[in-house]
């Protein structure tokens, strides 16, 4: 149950606003004994002609509905009390019904994105900022394609040459004839805009205005500088796939670069140039010295679980934060990383196999302990997350919140042990919690590029 647009249904006739404007509106409170929904009424005042807390009030008195255990106004605000047990029952039988397929949805039907980031090449040594724009990359792809987005990958150039690249060096090949032809046609909506200009020797685009240096085009013998190639290259996939949203990921050493970009094409008047977005990640780096180089790659490729392990460690981080990772904490089991998530999930996995046989109906109203119900208030929210984290961008939101799943998991573990629970109606209840739980974790890791496993090694 949609119990967000169950509120703005109980709202809407009482107030003027449309049901998009009420939905985001509506806030979880900071403490359950609050509520698991709140709608503020500050917005009503001017409207209304009424202070917030009399329109809370009024609203309260007014709403008439099975849906909820109670509504309460706090202050300015509606509070709304979900019937715990039905609660739990609807997102619990949820997750076990669509199992992999829970977090899916068709929000981007119809729409087209393209991400660009660069691929390992091992050919080359090991680089570590390149395996980090890699994963976020895959990370973001594999996000927006659970939504229902066509998305195009786009490899940069560090990839070409290597055995595994032959297609992507191929659409480059055809995409570099294609840009030579319209290469000079770019040049000529440069000069037609009268941006382009002569600067020692060179030609640019002058940024000064923007507080930017100015773009290079034309080099002082007239050979095509890369920007200019990247301006051509997004006009040619603009046509070609006539994207909805350009995502680059790049260190932010590049992120300067791609606003120069932009701006020229803003400039000459590409309306779709407010569609292209720079990511610009932070520095990373090993604490330990030495560790670029070829034989890194190998080893990852070889020792899936080392790999994925660094996967996490680079995602559970704020994009744009500069980060030093250390071996000693990826590969640890404390909490805070990829091995402890997948040490979890494999537990009790083997916990659900080999220890709790029971029959008969799970009655989720017994799950009423505040501990019980948190989780399946978060095991709810994934949708939300997963909204959240492609809206911002940021991986690690999501990796955060696997995290704290597993953590409310382990918490879980001692007080609510089932092995020995006499009642069977309870025991299957928080069987099934458990079990929604892990699927959430599984599909929230699968999201980052990142297996379950059914033992730890």
């Amino acid at each position: 149950m949609d119990y967000k647009s169950e509120i703005v249904e109980l709202i809407k006739s009482y107030v003027d606003l449309n049901f998009d404007n009420i939905k985001s509106l509506i806030e979880v409170p900071p403490k359950p004994e609050m509520g698991d929904y709140a709608f503020p009424c500050f917005q009503l005042s001017k409207v209304m002609k009424k202070v917030p807390n009399i329109i809370a009030e009024d609203l309260k008195n007014n709403i008439v509905t099975e849906v909820f255990e109670k509504i309460e106004n706090l202050g300015s605000y509606l509070n709304f009390f979900v019937d715990k047990g039905v609660f739990a029952e609807n997102i619990i039988e949820k997750v076990l019904e669509e199992g992999d397929e829970y977090g899916i949805s068709n929000s981007g039907n119809e729409k087209t994105i393209c991400i660009e980031y660069s691929q390992l090449c091992i050919k080359n040594s090991f680089q570590i900022s390149s395996f980090y724009t890699k994963v976020i990359g895959n990370a973001l792809t594999r996000m927006y394609k659970k939504q229902g987005y066509n998305v195009i990958e786009i490899s940069n150039s560090e990839a070409f040459g290597t055995e595994f690249d032959k297609s992507l060096v191929t659409e480059f090949l055809v995409e570099e004839a294609v840009n030579n032809n319209n290469i000079n046609q770019v040049i000529n909506e440069l000069s037609e805009n009268g941006i382009l200009v002569e600067s020692n020797g060179v030609k640019v685009v002058n940024l000064k205005k923007y507080n930017m240096p100015p773009c290079i085009i034309l080099k002082d013998d007239g050979t095509f500088t890369y920007a200019l190639r990247d301006i051509a290259a997004v006009i040619y996939r603009k046509k070609y796939y006539n994207f909805d949203k350009y995502i680059y990921v790049v260190d932010s050493t590049q992120e300067l670069y791609y606003k120069q970009i932009f701006k020229v094409l803003e400039l000459v008047g590409y309306e779709w140039a407010k569609d292209c977005i720079c990511i610009g990640l932070g520095l990373i780096k090993f604490s330990e010295r030495n560790l670029f180089m070829r034989d890194w790659t190998t080893v990852l490729m070889k020792d899936m679980f080392k790999a994925e392990a660094l996967v996490f460690a680079c995602l559970k981080n704020l994009k744009e934060n500069n980060v030093i990772l250390d071996w000693n904490e990826i590969l640890g089991f404390d909490g805070e990383n990829g091995p402890y998530v997948q040490a979890s999930y494999a537990s009790w996995g083997s916990i659900l196999i080999k220890g709790v046989k029971c029959t008969g109906k799970a009655d989720y109203k017994k799950l009423s302990s505040s501990e019980e119900f948190e989780l399946v208030k978060r095991i709810g929210n994934f949708n939300e997350i997963i909204t959240l984290t492609i809206e911002k961008l940021e991986p690690s939101i999501l990796t955060k919140y696997i995290i704290e799943v597993a953590k409310r998991l382990e918490k879980f573990y001692d007080p609510y042990f089932m092995m020995n629970l006499e009642d069977e109606t309870l025991k299957v209840a928080r069987l099934n919690l458990v079990k929604a739980a892990l699927q959430v974790i599984k599909n929230g890791l699968e999201l980052l590029g990142i297996g379950t496993l059914e033992k730890i090694l």
